[in-house]
């Protein structure tokens, strides 16, 4: 409420009582739906929030949490558009949740409202029966992949379950479901390697590795 006053000047009169007036809350905008929230979590490149349901000129905002810290993203609704979308570098590689509010043309922001979103996608693994290695004697290592590959697939192998750099690398060709890989040189005696699959179309992550083992160079009798 607020109190008003009045002073004539011609005639000059002193200054009225106070009239008591009343006044309503600031328009707060309406929360958004969950449902109306859309995550697309990517890999590789900038992750998508698609939002729907709105009006033009509102103004979308993203968070990080359910209260405080700043927008880490921002767009306004176009004019005769009911649906925005925004871009974050990176939510992250794992599963969570972001908090979004709209602000309506000459309204409040609205209460925030929590949307989930999923982890990003990672390759299926590879099947060790879908790997033939060739030990050979006096010329190149071979490595054959077959089964549940496509095209564009990238194929690592390591020397180690963990850690360091593929000795090995190949994508699929157009059209293909196999791939080879030449290696100088495995090692005389019997052993392993761990092959990963990353897709590329859709881009996921790089699958866990499997273990795939091979047997010694063959020793003439």
């Amino acid at each position: 409420r607020v109190f008003i006053t009045l002073t004539k000047t011609n005639p000059k009169c002193v200054e009225s009582d106070r009239t008591e007036c009343s006044y309503a809350a600031e328009v707060k905008t309406y929360q958004l739906g969950a449902g109306n929230v859309t995550i697309e979590n990517n890999v590789g490149i900038a992750d998508i929030i698609n939002v729907s349901g709105v009006t033009e000129g509102a103004i979308i905002k993203i968070y990080k949490y359910a209260a405080g810290g700043v927008a880490i993203a921002t767009t306004k609704v176009a004019a005769g558009k009911t649906e925005a979308k925004l871009s974050v570098p990176q939510l992250g590689v794992g599963a969570g949740r972001v908090f979004v509010t709209l602000t309506n043309p000459r309204c409040s922001e609205s209460n925030r409202t929590e949307c989930s979103y999923t982890a990003e996608a990672k390759t299926n693994q590879l099947g060790a029966g879908n790997v033939t290695i060739e030990n050979n004697v006096g010329i190149a290592d071979t490595i054959y992949i077959s089964g549940d590959i496509i095209e564009g697939t990238i194929i690592k192998v390591y020397k180690d379950a963990t850690g360091g750099s593929a000795i090995a690398t190949t994508t699929v060709a157009a059209g293909k479901t196999e791939a080879k890989l030449s290696i100088p040189q495995l090692g005389v005696g019997a052993g392993r390697v761990f092959i990963t699959l990353t897709k590329t179309n859709p881009r996921c992550l790089e699958s866990d590795r499997t273990e795939c083992s091979y047997s010694a160079e063959v020793v003439t009798n």
